[in-house]
């Protein structure tokens, strides 16, 4: 989430603030700060962390709504997958009810960080896989197919939250890389002999290296747009 830099917490509190910085020449107009908060979500929600409410996402996710409408940026990113339980009404919401509590929350905090002005803008989630990619990859290495997922089956766990969001929010632009990481309806563990995951759902940094460009030109168009 594209906020102003963030102030920083006590050791030990979780949050973490990067970025490159405005002046960073090697990122553009596209080199802002931004923050996050492991285990936190870009939704107006209380996630479960093992057996306790994480009340501090909630804080969090305040602080930097009021920090964005302080110094509204002219695109707020938001990016994301899904909290398996949720904290509501003093009960554990389990995996399979999430999707309607976390759609309202997502639209609930997309609100709040446009409210100074601001354009907003989603990452689709990427796949998730069943397996853990490069442990099955190394087992039968002559047999890559074998770990790769079709997209239906990547995505399903992850994307009806987010789908169901944005029909309620329209003035979020969706930037879906699904078709680079998935071609042809499929997401492969070994592309052109190049380890995409580095476990279950996270992207190896060459995969990532090789998205930065398009995501580049889909951020620059929605700036572009907003002009």
């Amino acid at each position: 989430m594209r906020a102003p830099a963030a102030r920083p917490d006590p050791p030990g509190s979780g949050r973490t603030a990067r970025g490159p910085g405005p002046a960073d020449p090697r990122h553009g107009p596209l080199a802002h700060p931004f923050v996050q908060r492991s285990g936190c979500p870009a939704a107006d929600v209380i996630p479960m962390t093992g057996e306790r409410p994480k009340w501090i996402c909630r804080e969090w996710l305040q602080e930097v709504t009021a920090a964005v409408a302080e110094d509204p940026p002219d695109l707020v990113v938001t990016a994301q997958v899904p909290i398996p339980r949720l904290w509501i009404e003093d009960a554990v919401v389990p995996s399979a009810q999430v999707t309607e509590p976390m759609a309202a929350g997502m639209v609930r905090a997309w609100d709040g960080l446009g409210v100074g002005g601001s354009g907003l803008a989603t990452i689709r989630p990427t796949p998730r896989f069943d397996v853990d990619v490069p442990e099955c990859v190394a087992e039968q290495p002559r047999q890559v197919d074998r770990c790769g997922r079709t997209a239906a089956q990547a995505l399903a766990a992850v994307s009806a939250p987010v789908d169901r969001a944005l029909t309620g929010a329209p003035q979020v632009l969706a930037v879906d890389l699904g078709d680079r990481l998935c071609p042809g309806g499929w997401c492969p563990a070994v592309d052109d002999g190049v380890l995409v995951w580095t476990d279950t759902n996270h992207l190896s940094r060459t995969r990532s290296l090789e998205l930065a460009a398009p995501l580049g030109e889909a951020l620059s168009a929605a700036l572009t747009d907003r002009r």
